[in-house]
């Protein structure tokens, strides 16, 4: 069964409005890094495109999440979507556990 934790992103900046979601992503137990669908701006979209390819979402405060390595093969263009799941990747290689070569 899939486990999600859940982390928050960074401290908010003032300067950039955005929802409290917006800065949440999640670790799966096998190591998926989830991402919020809504990234690419419009997160049911997504969320269908996603489940049409037997994708499975995880689910945080009513908000979708989805695999990043996914998000980056079906949104190879979207320049917010790559830019925002590196961000998130990054924070999430400093969250996993060091597993030696």
């Amino acid at each position: 069964m899939l486990h999600v934790t859940w982390y928050e992103a960074g401290k908010p900046d003032p300067n950039i409005p955005a929802p409290p979601w917006a800065r949440v992503f999640g670790i799966a137990n096998d190591g998926t890094v989830y991402a919020p669908a809504a990234l690419t701006g419009d997160e049911g979209a997504t969320l269908e495109k996603a489940a049409a390819e037997g994708i499975a979402a995880a689910m945080k405060n009513e908000h979708a999440f989805l695999p990043i390595p996914w998000l980056l093969r079906a949104y190879p263009y979207e320049f917010e979507v790559i830019r925002v799941c590196r961000i998130i990747d990054g924070f999430a290689r400093e969250l996993r556990p060091h597993r030696p070569s």
